[in-house]
């Protein structure tokens, strides 16, 4: 199983994920369907998650078999890392050459730069680097940050002297004057602030040289290499040997400038884990979204390219097909299957889906079902699962829910992993209490689902318990806990109530909020306030939500 999540592929992978605020059923199912498509060796990789905490329940069935629980993923929801193309300069030194080609190449009117630490720098952009061109143009005396090497490299230039500075402010003169007048024109400048950019005029060059000009590039291979060693041996700047004429050195040698001093951090940036819908939004208005963390690290950006046309992340669902029970995100998300064994209220889907559902115990029955069905040997860690998930949903068989597929799936399994299921279920129950050491709002929302029914928004919890008795000292902090859960006092549902249900007298009792409506039709006997006994009802869904629907139809 994957131990976490950092490696999955939201547009490659497909996920498995049972109902948020999963139990054992929902996260066993899960992982069994994913060690069947392992078994299947179909193309695409598919990855069991679960969208909650695991309750104690769950984590004491993993830990006690040894095996690695489907990580945690709590929405579906793409993030920027999953999108985002690694397209950086890796330096602020970086020429505006490198950042053009870097443009072209990817289509981009922007470019995040780093430094050596990965640091983010700010970007460099297509606009800036018109400015840059049209500027020199106009100026006839214009300044750049060159660096060395990428003038070198530019040029594909011979050094033959090579100066004590890796990095010169200058500009560009083309020595194309008669020898008076180019002198005269030397008086005027600091030579110190400029290359020379000449063909074979050796007193030029030696004049420049004399004057301590930044550096000189000679063009055309036009000196020998005699001429190049009678040079003044003491000269402090550099000397670089061109092949190429000299209109073309000093177009190119522009481009050598770093963009360092012409980066923009008046972009906005997202952070990896950023939402895809928020890049969106940012996109419409820059051409381009660096991705920063709140370190200050750059990972590369986000382009318009990257958020059209995005394939959906494909999903398939266990233990429940309501949209109000998904992962968050589910409803950008494709469904491609659901299995389920619950009442039906799926959202629609473009296109057909394989939806395997009955009205049997656990959905772990289904998916041994599958399993079994194949002739190639089932896992030892997959049997051991879903025998402990149908153990547990079905309250070690003895549920209204259990049929007869649900008691020959556990002889079966049984008989695999050599595990004896009535004793299985006991260390179940009795090592993974609900209650031990959980405050009240968690044991309410433990394993809670919600539902809709004529307009009322309905959250109905459930736990199972060794003793009615183990809730004696917490009757009214569940009472006011779900009272808290209600419109009334803030929260998001009509009506909630808690299902609290004896494994060994399979009885339960009924918390409920303080509801009229549904309370005045509720058919249960009150044993005092807000509490209702509900011999022989064990199942939420079978028993329970028909009366409590019921409750509510006009």
């Amino acid at each position: 199983m994957h131990k976490s999540t950092a490696d999955i592929n939201l547009r490659e992978d497909i996920i498995i994920c049972g109902h948020r605020n999963p139990d054992t059923d929902s996260v066993c199912s899960a992982y069994g369907l994913q060690r069947y498509k392992e078994a299947l060796g179909q193309e695409s990789r598919h990855i069991a998650v679960r969208c909650g905490r695991l309750n104690p329940q769950t984590k004491y069935i993993f830990s006690h078999l040894g095996i690695e629980p489907p990580p945690l993923l709590p929405d579906i929801n793409y993030r920027v890392h999953n999108i985002m193309s690694p397209v950086c300069l890796s330096s602020p030194y970086a020429s505006i050459s490198q950042a053009a080609q870097v443009m072209k190449e990817q289509s981009l009117r922007l470019v995040p730069v780093q430094n050596e630490q990965d640091q983010y720098q700010g970007v460099y952009t297509l606009d800036e680097m018109t400015n840059f061109l049209i500027e020199r143009t106009r100026s006839t005396y214009t300044n750049y940050e060159i660096v060395l090497e990428n003038l070198i490299n530019i040029l594909d230039a011979q050094v033959v002297m090579r100066g004590k500075q890796t990095i010169v402010n200058a500009g560009f003169l083309v020595g194309s004057m008669d020898r008076d007048q180019i002198a005269e024109y030397f008086n005027n400048l600091d030579l110190t602030r400029f290359f020379l950019v000449i063909g074979r005029r050796r007193r030029i060059i030696s004049a420049a040289m004399a004057q301590g000009i930044a550096g000189v590039i000679i063009t055309g291979d036009s000196l020998s290499d005699e001429e190049i060693r009678e040079l003044d041996p003491s000269y402090q700047g550099w000397v670089l040997r061109s092949s190429q004429h000299s209109e073309n050195v000093t177009r190119a040698s522009a481009m050598a400038s770093s963009v360092r001093t012409h980066l923009s951090r008046e972009v906005r940036t997202i952070t990896p884990d950023g939402l895809l819908e928020e890049a969106k939004q940012i996109l419409e208005y820059q051409p381009g979204l660096p991705v920063v963390d709140n370190e200050g690290r750059l990972y590369g950006m986000v382009r318009r390219s990257d958020v059209i046309n995005i394939r959906k992340p494909r999903l398939i669902l266990t233990d429940h097909n309501e949209p109000t029970q998904s992962i968050l995100g589910s409803e950008h998300a494709e469904i491609i299957q659901i299995i389920d064994h619950h009442r039906l209220s799926p959202r629609p889907t473009s296109k057909p889906i394989n939806f395997l559902t009955a009205p049997v115990g656990s959905t772990c029955t289904l998916v041994s079902e599958l399993f079994l069905e194949l002739s190639k040997t089932l896992p030892m860690d997959a049997a051991k699962i879903l025998l402990s998930g149908v153990i547990s949903d079905t309250v070690m068989l003895r549920s209204p829910t259990t049929t007869d597929r649900d008691r020959e799936v556990v002889t079966r399994l049984a008989k695999i992993t050599g595990i004896d299921p009535m004793q299985l279920g006991t260390d179940i129950y009795t090592n993974g209490s609900m209650l031990k050491g959980m405050p009240i709002d968690k044991i309410i929302k433990n394993d809670f689902k919600e539902f809709e029914h004529n307009g009322i928004k309905l959250g109905v919890g459930q736990i199972e318990v060794v003793s009615i008795c183990e809730i004696d000292d917490m009757r009214d902090g569940l009472l006011a806990g779900l009272d808290n859960l209600t419109l009334a006092k803030g929260g998001s549902y009509h009506w909630t109530v808690l299902l609290v249900t004896n494994i060994h007298t399979c009885d339960s009792i009924l918390l409920s909020s303080d509801y009229a409506r549904g309370q005045a039709k509720l058919g249960y006997e009150k044993s005092e306030k807000q509490i209702y006994d509900l011999p022989g009802v064990m199942s939420r869904k079978k028993q329970l939500l028909p009366a409590l629907l019921e409750a509510l139809t006009d």
